[in-house]
């Protein structure tokens, strides 16, 4: 019969298992955890994961943790942000800058506008659609779509389709206003972001090595 041998303390809990009279197992079977441990296996709402565990085995959980060393790994992945000084990665929702468009200001103005400050041509027409937190009228809205014919006058064939909240969706064509209230909204990122830190703006001249021209990423061939 094998006996759990606990080590009960305010802070941490080792259990270490036993065969009475015989072989001492605690080299292959021992665990040290917090006392409120709780796996992100088994976590609940209610009860959600904490503490630390670290078995026999060499499997490990805790929270935060801070290496002052060289950190290796075969393999990994990552929910959150990896961040570093020249790189950083994330699922959060990454923002524009708020664009405001009063009562009035037609749906091929903002078109244009919208096309311009994405830096996108539209002598060749333009479609894009973004997702958006913002409001139009009052009401808030989760989704925007641009369309500019090509070859076209604009104010004929131009349109702005907004998607709210419930779902619902409503075009606004050419000449039509914004309505009572405006327009503003950010653009709103989806999935995983990556954002490029302390670039050098010139070419280094070493090969391989990205660099910032303006608003366009580069890579030297040295």
């Amino acid at each position: 019969m094998i006996v759990t041998e606990m080590l009960n303390t305010n802070a941490f809990v080792l259990e270490k298992k036993i065969i009475p009279g015989g072989e001492d197992l605690g080299e292959r079977s021992g665990i040290i955890r917090s006392k409120e441990y709780v796996s992100q296996a088994n976590a609940t709402p209610q009860n959600p994961a904490k503490g630390f565990c670290i078995s026999y085995d060499g499997e490990a959980e805790f929270n935060n943790g801070r290496f002052r060393g060289r950190l290796e790994a075969e393999e990994g992945y990552f929910r959150g942000i990896l961040e570093t000084p020249a790189l950083r990665s994330s699922t959060e929702i990454i923002y524009s800058e708020w664009r405001n468009y009063t009562a009035g200001y037609s749906a091929y103005q903002v078109s244009l506008d919208e096309a311009f400050f994405w830096g996108e041509a539209t002598s060749q027409g333009w479609n894009r659609s973004y997702d958006v937190s913002g409001t139009i009228g009052g009401q808030s809205i989760t989704r925007i779509a641009f369309w500019i014919a090509s070859g076209r006058p604009i104010a004929m064939f131009a349109s702005m389709t907004v998607t709210f909240a419930n779902g619902n969706t409503q075009t606004y064509w050419d000449n039509a206003g914004m309505p009572s209230g405006g327009l503003v909204f950010r653009c709103i990122t989806q999935g995983w972001n990556i954002q490029m830190r302390n670039l050098p703006t010139v070419n280094p001249r070493i090969t391989n090595v990205i660099y910032r021209n303006g608003n366009q990423l580069m890579i030297s061939t040295g």
